[in-house]
């Protein structure tokens, strides 16, 4: 077998890999206990560096925001093979002449990432907010250098919208971000 077969077959062993782990990721409602995971991936440095968390957060905050059961603000997490691996939520506005629209935002473990899962995760939510919230418009900020990210935005239909300047330190910078929308259709 020449060496580009090898890594052909190699390259598509990989991609059916990858997508039977997104395949295998069950959505569900994030719960209290879910708190210690989803903290724990909070933490990881490639985590907090592209969200507006921070590190070295307590795990409280988040438990009480998962116990008060609250119809504006929404959050799944991603299971496999029992643990959770991300999250994604949506906050929608209170105001009601923006009561059709939703801020979202998702974490997903670093070990997890170019599985499709974190397309599984804003599918789910987009779906979620589509078809049984009534969202019109769901938005986000996504750090203006944040590629992966930005592009899983826009596979989903999001489009950017403007360029905040210096919008949140990060690693004592502050650091622009886009504003992106998706509208439903």
């Amino acid at each position: 077998m020449a060496m580009s077969e090898a890594i052909k077959l190699y390259d598509e062993k990989e991609i059916r890999q990858e997508k039977r782990s997104a395949d295998e990721v069950i959505m569900r409602r994030a719960l209290p206990e879910d708190t210690e995971a989803i903290c724990q991936i909070i933490q990881q440095e490639s985590v907090y560096k592209d969200t507006l968390q921070y590190p070295y957060r307590q795990t409280e905050h988040k438990r009480k925001r998962l116990a008060e059961f609250t119809d504006h603000a929404i959050f799944l997490v991603a299971v496999l093979e029992g643990s959770v691996i991300g999250e994604v939520g949506v906050n929608i506005e209170k105001n009601p002449r923006r009561s059709y629209a939703g801020n979202i935002s998702i974490i997903l473990d670093e070990n997890y990432r170019s599985m499709g899962i974190a397309s599984k995760m804003l599918s789910t939510l987009v779906e979620l907010s589509d078809n049984w919230l009534g969202l019109k418009r769901l938005e986000l900020t996504v750090f203006y250098d944040n590629n992966p990210a930005i592009c899983l935005y826009e596979k989903h239909g999001f489009k950017v919208e403007g360029r905040l300047c210096q919008y949140a330190l990060r690693a004592g910078k502050y650091v622009d971000v886009l504003t992106m929308a998706r509208l439903k259709e």
